[in-house]
């Protein structure tokens, strides 16, 4: 194998941004290259699955919920607040 022939690219959780934050009717993703998220509950419950940056939570009930951002580069796992 020759060296340098893999490339690893170091995903920063700091480069998405979930806003606003608590959020009350949508939730809006900022970052590069996403290709799905999950909105998942604080037992580990899938409660949403989406393919947009921007999702409505105002169906939530109000809680903590965690985001799973899936990238070309990997995973990326925010947390936030439903109001």
């Amino acid at each position: 194998i020759p060296s340098g022939s893999t490339k690893t690219i170091r995903l920063d959780p700091e480069e998405y941004t979930l806003h606003p934050n608590p959020a009350k009717e949508m939730l809006n993703i900022s970052g590069e290259f996403i290709l799905s998220v999950d909105i998942i509950d604080i037992s580990g419950r899938t409660i949403l699955h989406s393919k947009n940056s921007s999702l409505e939570v105002k169906k939530l009930i109000s809680g903590i919920y965690f985001v799973r951002i899936e990238t070309i580069n990997g995973t990326v796992i925010k947390k936030f607040v439903k109001e």
